[in-house]
């Protein structure tokens, strides 16, 4: 398969304006989306390593580099973000819109890199690439339910704080599609397999779960998951995806007691995920890369979460 052909495969038109892009990067990062009214919008540019490829996507569209006027982020953690400074070196006249919980770390991102390094590990953080400053003039802060006009269409920032307290899911309008961000969890269709995105320091269970009822109450007629794809909801969809949370929970509550855990480190995080393989057997058949990220990221995040929980 030449390059232009495996480009046009990572290309899904969802809409006669909008675009999913990707899954961007080798091993899979997450998915794009690209939105073409009167003003064009890019959300979330992912980290560095996935610049070039998502730049080459956007130009098989037939967008040029000077037609972007927003990337909209859902929230500033590297994968979703980091690669915003050298996406506006290329996207010239693009603004970046940013959640305002964490656009003062966009600015100065010294903060965000050293925590996502202690976080997913020296070989993720490398392969990914660090975030650079994003200049003041190129970005705007972002409150709240913010609504973003694109012509025909408008985009609302609405708060999704479980994941972490600067993550956003966006609506828009009037097309009734949500963009999803990390509200959902990981979707791997290749394997059947969903798991939660739940990354320490920050994320809260019960604020999460309130988000998923909330993606739930606001009936998109399609909810696009950063990673990796796109799904129609529905009441089972979203009844399965609170049982997983739940169960992972209810797991790591159970191996912190067992165990007496006062705190945790990559060792006990690979023995949750042995444990939560047993209940769901999709988890053996996942690609190294997101087994990896699994381990490091999320389990890390229920386990910080449980010990966070007053013991009664």
């Amino acid at each position: 398969m030449d390059e232009g052909n495996s480009a046009r495969n990572k290309i899904v038109r969802l809409d006669d304006h909008i675009f999913r892009l990707g899954p961007l990067g080798s091993p899979r990062v997450l998915s794009s989306y690209l939105i073409v009214d009167d003003k064009v919008a890019v959300i979330d540019c992912g980290p560095s390593s996935v610049k070039n490829e998502l730049i080459e996507l956007i130009k098989e569209v037939g967008i040029s580099s000077d037609e972007i006027d927003y990337l909209l982020l859902t929230h500033i953690h590297i994968d979703h973000a980091g690669g915003t400074a050298s996406f506006l070196r290329h996207f010239s006249h693009a603004r970046a819109m940013i959640p305002e919980k964490g656009y003062k770390h966009m600015l100065d991102p010294a903060i965000l890199n050293a925590s996502s390094l202690a976080i997913i590990g020296e070989k993720i953080f490398r392969h990914w690439g660090a975030c650079e400053p994003v200049p003041p003039h190129l970005a705007s802060s972002v409150a709240p339910f913010t609504k973003i006009d694109l012509g025909h269409s408008e985009i609302q920032y609405i708060p999704a704080p479980g994941h972490a307290p600067h993550h956003h899911i966006l609506k828009l309008e009037p097309l009734s599609i949500l963009f999803a961000a990390d509200s959902m969890g990981i979707m791997d269709n290749e394997n059947n397999a969903l798991i939660p995105t739940t990354p320490p320091p920050s994320f809260d269970f019960e604020k999460a779960i309130q988000d998923i009822t909330a993606v739930e109450q606001l009936a998109p007629k399609l909810a696009c998951i950063a990673h990796f794809q796109e799904l129609e909801p529905s009441s089972s969809l979203f009844g399965r995806i609170k049982i997983i949370y739940e169960k992972w929970l209810a797991r790591t509550n159970e191996l912190v007691r067992q165990k007496s855990i006062n705190g945790y480190d990559l060792n006990v995080c690979e023995e949750l995920f042995a444990i939560l393989v047993k209940d769901f057997p999709e988890y053996s058949r996942i690609s190294g890369d997101l087994r990896e990220q699994a381990i490091r990221i999320d389990c890390a995040g229920m386990l910080n979460y449980s010990l966070r929980r007053p013991r009664v």
